[in-house]
């Protein structure tokens, strides 16, 4: 199963397909859903939005979306054994910056790591994982 973007009315909706292309269904149509990635178990999408910057997951089956967390959170990854989602979170106030881990099963925060101004790291780094695409240095696509 993969998860992909397509651009339906000039908004980036989630969809999912199987490994040939086929089956193709819509699994979102907020506006602007963006940095997706499948659970391990192969059962749930975690993405945020840029209307609301917050953490949602959708069954890769479909359904009603859920909201994970109410602060600003970017580009999540979930740890191999599905326990654990790791974003990029930016908090209100100074350009607070941090890469938060949180439990999966109820979103408590495990640990942070605050960042220093002018550094970025990619969440999905932090997990140890290469297979990422989600930058966050504005201006340099491809570095993490």
């Amino acid at each position: 199963m993969s998860c992909f973007i397509r651009t339906v009315r000039a908004l980036d909706h989630l969809w999912r397909m199987n490994s040939d292309g086929s089956n193709q269904v819509q699994l979102t149509d907020g506006y602007a859903e963006r940095n997706a990635v499948i659970s391990p178990d192969g059962r749930w999408v975690y993405y945020n939005t840029a209307t609301d910057l917050k953490l949602w997951k959708v069954a890769i089956e479909g359904g009603e979306p859920i909201k994970l967390i109410d602060q600003y959170a970017l580009c999540p990854s979930v740890s191999p054994d599905g326990k654990l989602v790791a974003y990029y979170q930016v908090s209100n106030g100074p350009r607070k910056h941090s890469i938060t881990l949180g439990r999966v099963e109820d979103m408590k925060t495990v640990t942070q790591i605050s960042l220093a101004p002018g550094s970025w790291i990619s969440a999905r780094s932090a997990l140890g994982r290469r297979q990422h695409r989600c930058d966050l240095r504005p201006g340099e696509p491809g570095k993490s």
